[in-house]
């Protein structure tokens, strides 16, 4: 029932967002622009995004490693992560539970200790995502009236705030504050003999994964390059239905786009769809001058590019290892 009730919400809230989305543009403008688009653009969209979310298996895999009987495939990594994605498309944040127990049937690593470095991951994409939007406060869009255009008045406000040195500060404390005291619990439940300490154990031990993994620069190379990934990903769509963008300008609004998006994608809808476009497109008009048409068209494109490579990929993926599996 719960799993009913959380679908029908992830429907309600694309539906909402959609609507939102839809209400200022003329179809047939919109028809225009979509007729305009050169699919071939999908080939390198296709290449940089699954390379990205390579980098992603490749980063849980070095997380993995310290509490592993043996190296985990990075292909099985792959292939769970993948899958992941396609239960995110008909339940929200359920792909984070689904690649888990795909993994951990395959591999001999423990259910606790993959959700700890799920939880690990999310806080890592969440550093590097207030780091993008320091960034963009304070090098791309210095300007408060611009700034206030994206994210409203009491948003830069809150930007502000968010990305103040002493909260940044406090931040970094209490990160190093809450490893130490991970470690410390890490080490009471090391001892016990009770099954629920134990599986707290290999949890905790999930988490602290980060600063254990034997791999730190590999690591950190690969969170930053799946992040520039995200970026150059967010090109493509401009150049497929031939934006109105000044070439110095393409970089700078796709990194625009990464990062709005993924603030559209953690509201709780299916795949993000309807929060990403709204979002995505909402920015393109305010900051870039976009029609609502050409807006929405960028919007349209790049997350369906983004599911056709989620639904060709996870299945070749799976099916690939599996036949690893049985040789």
């Amino acid at each position: 029932m719960r799993q009913y009730l959380k679908v029908g919400l992830g429907l309600a809230v694309a539906a909402l967002f959609l609507w939102l989305s839809l209400r200022q543009v003329e179809w047939s403008a919109l028809g225009d622009s979509l007729a305009r688009t050169s699919w071939w653009w999908i080939i390198p969209f296709y290449l940089v995004t699954l390379g990205s979310h390579y980098l992603r298996a490749l980063r849980w895999k070095w997380l993995l490693e310290p509490d592993a009987e043996r190296p985990p495939s990075t292909l099985t990594l792959f292939a769970g992560l993948m899958y992941g994605y396609v239960a995110n498309i008909a339940v929200p944040r359920l792909g984070e539970v689904v690649r888990a127990v795909y993994v951990t049937r395959t591999e001999p690593i423990g259910m606790p200790a993959l959700l700890g470095t799920v939880v690990v991951e999310r806080l890592i994409d969440m550093v590097f995502l207030i780091l993008s939007l320091l960034i963009l406060t304070v090098w791309l869009i210095g300007d408060e009236a611009v700034l206030a255009t994206l994210v409203g008045a009491e948003g830069v406000s809150r930007l502000k705030w968010l990305t103040s040195p002493a909260v940044l500060g406090t931040g970094a404390l209490l990160l190093v504050l809450g490893l130490w005291l991970l470690g410390k619990t890490a080490d009471r439940l090391a001892g016990s003999q009770h099954r629920l300490a134990r599986l707290a154990h290999q949890f905790v031990q999930g988490i602290l994964s980060v600063k254990r993994t034997r791999r730190p620069v590999a690591y950190w190379a690969a969170s930053f390059g799946m992040w520039l990934g995200y970026t150059a990903m967010a090109v493509a769509p401009f150049y497929a239905f031939g934006a109105d963008l000044r070439p110095d300008n393409v970089l700078q609004a796709a990194f625009v786009v990464a990062i709005v998006g993924s603030l559209g994608i953690a509201i709780p809808s299916p795949s993000g769809l309807g929060t990403y476009h709204y979002f995505v497109s909402q920015t393109l008009i305010g900051l870039y001058a976009f029609t609502p048409a050409d807006a929405l068209t960028y919007a349209l494109l790049n997350h369906t590019f983004g599911l056709i490579v989620i639904l060709t990929a996870a299945p070749v993926l799976l099916a690939v290892n599996r036949l690893r599996k049985k040789v």
